[in-house]
C-alpha cells in the first residue's frame, strides 16, 4: 500500500520526482485525487447554467415580435424631452420577480430595440419589441408625438442574406471610452447641444446631432444599406449580476449596481478645492445621470452593399456616427467587435472575416445581446442619453432621404352634417 502521495504520483504515472517539474506533478496529481469532490459540483453547476440558458431561449422564442415603422410629419415640434419620458416607459422590470419565473420558466424581463435603417438612400425609424407591447409602444408615441404614424412592417432584416460572391457586409458594436458612470454629450448640455430645438429658435441657429447619422445614412445609393439598432432593457441591481465591473464577491446580501462606481466618482470632483469649468459640467452630468431611469445598452451597425456599389468610405462614416457625442471630460462611443482583422495574414481566403459577417447579420436579426446566442457586454445609458441618440429630428433637419408625411391628420368638426 502506498501512503506516499509524492511515491503513489511517481508509480502510476512514471514521472520522476528529481525533475524540476516535480511540483507541478504533485499539484495534478492532487487534482486528480480529489476529483471525486470538485468535479460533481462543476458539473451540476454547468447543467443548471444549461438548464437556465434552455430555458430563456424556449421562452424568447415563444414571445412573438414585432416591427414597428414611425412614420414622421413635416415639423417634429416637440424637443428630445418627449422623447426621455417616451423611453422612460419603457423602463419595465416585470416577468422575472420570483425564482419560479427566473429559473424554471425561463422568463425575462423585456428588452427594445431603436432601429434606424437606410434603404438605398431612404431613412426608416423603427422600434422592435414582443408583440404584446404593441399597444402600450402606440399609444406613449402618439401622446408624446402628435402627429406621427405607426405601422407593423414586415422586417426589413429577413430578405438580407450574406453571400461573399456577390455583397461585402461590415458590422460592429459600440463600447464606451471610460467607465459606464461617465456621461456622454447630451442635448441638456448647455455649451453643445443648448440649441437643439428648443421652443422659439430659429430653424438656421436649431442644432441637432443626431443629423450626422441621418445625412450619412441618406448619402448612401443603389445597393448600399446600412442598419443602426440600439437594444435596451431596464436596469436592476442585482444580487445574482454577473457583471464583475461592480459585483463585490465580499459583499455577500448586497446587490450589484453601477451607481455606487458612479457616486465615487462624484466624490472624487466634490472634494477639489476648486474644480475646472469642464469639471463642473461633468459632476452635472453626472449628477443628472444618477437622478434618471438606467438602461443597459448595447449599439450594433452594419452596412452592406452589392460588391459593384461597395464604398470604402462608408464604413468609416458608419464607425464615426457617434463621435459627435464625445469629449474629453465626457464619455464616448469607439467600435468593437468589427468583423474584420488587423493583418491580412491573420485571415486565410477570408475564413475568418466571412465567419464574423454571418455571426453580426444573424444577431443583429434576432436582436440578440443580453442572452445567448449572442451574450454581448453591456452598457449603462440613462433615458436622457438614450434619447440624445435617437429622437425624431426637427425641421432643421432638411436629409433628402428622411421620408415624412405630406399632410397632416385632424378630427372632423363636431358640428358636421352626417
Amino acid at each position: 500500500m502506498i501512503t506516499d502521495p509524492l511515491t503513489g504520483f511517481s508509480n502510476l504515472f512514471n514521472f520522476n520526482l528529481t525533475s524540476p517539474f516535480a511540483a507541478i506533478g504533485v499539484g495534478l496529481y492532487f487534482v486528480y485525487e480529489t476529483s471525486f469532490l470538485w468535479l460533481p459540483i462543476i458539473l451540476i453547476w454547468g447543467g443548471w447554467r444549461l438548464w437556465i440558458n434552455y430555458k430563456q431561449a424556449k421562452f424568447i422564442f415563444s414571445q412573438k415580435p414585432i416591427l414597428l415603422e414611425v412614420r414622421l410629419p413635416l415639423d417634429i415640434v416637440k424637443p428630445p424631452q418627449n422623447m426621455e419620458l417616451f423611453l422612460s416607459t419603457l423602463f419595465q422590470t416585470g416577468g422575472e420577480g420570483t425564482w419560479y419565473d427566473r429559473s424554471i420558466l425561463g422568463k425575462t424581463r423585456p428588452w427594445f430595440s431603436l432601429e434606424l435603417a437606410s434603404i438605398e438612400g431612404k431613412v426608416k425609424f423603427y422600434i422592435w419589441s414582443r408583440a404584446a407591447w404593441r399597444n402600450h409602444i402606440e399609444a406613449q408615441l402618439y401622446a408624446q408625438f402628435p402627429g406621427i404614424e405607426v405601422f407593423e412592417v414586415p422586417d426589413y432584416t429577413l430578405p438580407m442574406r450574406f453571400d461573399p460572391e456577390k455583397n461585402i457586409l461590415w458590422g460592429c458594436e459600440y463600447a464606451l471610452n471610460k467607465p459606464d458612470p461617465f456621461p456622454i454629450k447630451t442635448y441638456q448640455n448647455k455649451d453643445d447641444f443648448s440649441l437643439m430645438l428648443l421652443p422659439g429658435t430659429p430653424t438656421e441657429f436649431q442644432v441637432d446631432p443626431i443629423s450626422v447619422v441621418l445625412e450619412y445614412m441618406s448619402s448612401l445609393g443603389p445597393g448600399e444599406q446600412a442598419w443602426l439598432q440600439i437594444l435596451m432593457r431596464a436596469h436592476k441591481a442585482d444580487r445574482r449580476s454577473t457583471d464583475r465591473r461592480w459585483y463585490n464577491p465580499f459583499s455577500w446580501g448586497k446587490k450589484a449596481d453601477w451607481k455606487q462606481t458612479l457616486k465615487q466618482e462624484m466624490k472624487k470632483l466634490q472634494d477639489k478645492e476648486k474644480r475646472s469649468k469642464a469639471e463642473q459640467d461633468a459632476l452635472e452630468a453626472m449628477e443628472r445621470k444618477l437622478n434618471k431611469l438606467a438602461f443597459e445598452t448595447g449599439i450594433r451597425a452594419l452596412y452592406i452593399a452589392e460588391k459593384e456599389h461597395f464604398n470604402s468610405t462608408n464604413i468609416a462614416g458608419l464607425s464615426g456616427s457617434f463621435k459627435q457625442y464625445n469629449a474629453n471630460n465626457f464619455n464616448g462611443f469607439k467600435p468593437t467587435n468589427t468583423t474584420s482583422v488587423d493583418f491580412p495574414w491573420q485571415d486565410y481566403k477570408n475564413t475568418r472575416v466571412n465567419g464574423k459577417r454571418r455571426v453580426m447579420l444573424d444577431a443583429y436579426k434576432r436582436r440578440s445581446y443580453f442572452f445567448p446566442p449572442y451574450k454581448r457586454h453591456h452598457f449603462i445609458l440613462n433615458a436622457e442619453e438614450l434619447a440624445t441618440i435617437y429622437h425624431f429630428p426637427s425641421a432643421a433637419v432638411t436629409t433628402p432621404g428622411l421620408e415624412r408625411i405630406a399632410t397632416k391628420k385632424a378630427e372632423p368638426p363636431v358640428d358636421l352634417p352626417i
